[in-house]
């Protein structure tokens, strides 16, 4: 709006402008030296190359306005647009060699699929009493727990393949997809912020993760209830009975409460 455009327009004018209306070299190190900055012809150089895109030998109010459009307006009038010029300018990046990116993608999924799985493995006879309290009808907590200790160890551990896989696998995806996305908005889209990168790959993630776990949850569930014995049986009993989409039952619940509750998390 016209405030903040002559708001934008005073603070440029408020340095060390030539009659052009430009900035050069010279005039950023009195720039500098007016600060209390190191004026060395290195940070001058700098701070003129981090705002002339075209390499003119000058900043214009054009390019100067460009860097003041991502500044909250009202931070505009303040004096430390300087030292945010500066800082920018002659910040040194952090420079992480691709292959490190490449091999902590790889690290992150295999550890998360890891420590997931194996959780799953060590807390499965709990989850199997606590859906034998979900299906229970009228029975009470100390019943169940007494049906659950008759079951043997055999019985508790219904349903730990597809569990395990399920675990393993999504989050080993959602981990995966996570960085992977990460990295790649940040190569095609470098100017938006963190926080949208990091809901995007958030929201990638947890998809891929909770579609590849859908199926394994069905299955488990299914075996723990008791109404097969093997994964084989329950895979070709529900394929045949309700084709491919039997073992997505409860795809959208699940990835509605799923997505929302990583994305914000």
């Amino acid at each position: 709006n016209q405030e903040r455009e002559s708001a934008m327009l005073a603070n440029f004018n408020a340095l060390e402008v030539s009659q052009f209306g430009s900035l050069k070299k010279h005039q950023i190190k009195s720039l500098l030296e007016k600060m209390q900055f190191n004026a060395s012809d290195d940070n001058a150089e700098s701070m003129l190359k981090y705002l002339d895109a075209d390499a003119s030998g000058y900043v214009s109010y054009g390019k100067y306005r460009n860097f003041l459009i991502l500044i909250p307006k009202e931070k505009i009038a303040a004096k430390d647009i300087g030292l945010m010029w500066f800082e920018s300018a002659t910040m040194v990046p952090m420079i992480v060699p691709s292959n490190s990116s490449k091999k902590m993608l790889v690290l992150s999924t295999l550890a998360s699929a890891v420590i997931s799985g194996t959780s799953t493995l060590a807390l499965h006879p709990l989850d199997t009493v606590k859906t034998m309290l979900q299906a229970s009808s009228g029975q009470s907590m100390v019943s169940v727990f007494k049906e659950a200790a008759k079951m043997g160890r055999t019985g508790l551990y219904r349903g730990i393949i597809p569990a395990t896989v399920g675990a393993a696998s999504s989050q080993g995806f959602r981990v995966g997809v996570f960085e992977a996305a990460k990295l790649g908005t940040k190569v095609l889209l470098p100017s938006i912020p963190d926080l949208q990168v990091q809901t995007i790959a958030s929201g990638m993630g947890s998809f891929i993760g909770t579609a590849v776990r859908i199926p394994c949850e069905v299955l488990k569930q299914r075996l723990q209830a008791g109404q097969y014995t093997e994964v084989w049986t329950a895979i070709a009993t529900v394929m045949k009975k309700d084709g491919v989409g039997g073992l997505f039952r409860g795809s959208a619940a699940t990835l509605s409460r799923e997505i929302p509750f990583y994305v914000i998390g």
